[in-house]
This record gives structure tokens, C-alpha cells and sequence, in this order.
């Protein structure tokens, strides 16, 4: 394939490959974009971090909480279909209630 870069084969509500609370798996690096998939589950939390670059955070399966803003004012509800996206910048971090599958995207600045 010329104009395809990669294809990925998502399972959506998957379970983590391993018991940890928390699992991080990169999907894709490219030249302007990183692709993370994400498993919280038992309440397990993306503690309050930051991102250099613009993101956006999609909810694949299971539910919980995201956060943003310097006091975390900011709430929105993490469903299946939730699209969430975040300036570069912006404090945030994401709870599991009790477990949740996310696909975070990384928009690398050139």
C-alpha cells in the first residue's frame, strides 16, 4: 500500500493482556501523530499529567471520568463513543469507573 501508513485492528471492550490496574500499549508513531491504547480498571486513575502537544481521547469500552483544567473544573463523562479533545498544555487525568478502554491521540507539532 502507497498512501496507507498502517492499519490496526482494534477489539473493542478487550480485556487488559495482563492483571495490572493500568496498561498502556503504543499503537503508532508517525512523523505528526502517536496512538495509545489505554486500560484502567479497579477505579485506577492517569494521574494529573499534562500533554506538549494537542490530544484527543476516545472512549472504546467500559466508563469513567475525565478531568481538565488548572483545577481540574472541567468533567466529562467517558462512555463508549465519548470523544474528548484537550489543547496542548491543560493539566487533565482520567478515572476508571470501574474499568475503562481509551484510544488517545497525540498531534505532534512540527
Amino acid at each position: 500500500m502507497k498512501n496507507i501508513t498502517e492499519t490496526i485492528q482494534l477489539t473493542f471492550g478487550a480485556p487488559a493482556t495482563d492483571s495490572a490496574d493500568k496498561q498502556l500499549k503504543q499503537l503508532f508513531t508517525g512523523p505528526r501523530r502517536k496512538l495509545i491504547e489505554i486500560f484502567l480498571r479497579n477505579g485506577a486513575m492517569l494521574a494529573r499529567h499534562q500533554a506538549k502537544e494537542p490530544i484527543t481521547v476516545l472512549c472504546l469500552s467500559g466508563s469513567g471520568t475525565f478531568r481538565a483544567g488548572a483545577l481540574l473544573e472541567d468533567e466529562q463523562r467517558l462512555i463508549p463513543g465519548t470523544l474528548v479533545t484537550l489543547e496542548p498544555e491543560i493539566d487533565h487525568e482520567v478515572t476508571a469507573e470501574p474499568e475503562i478502554q481509551i484510544l488517545v491521540t497525540k498531534f505532534t507539532v512540527d
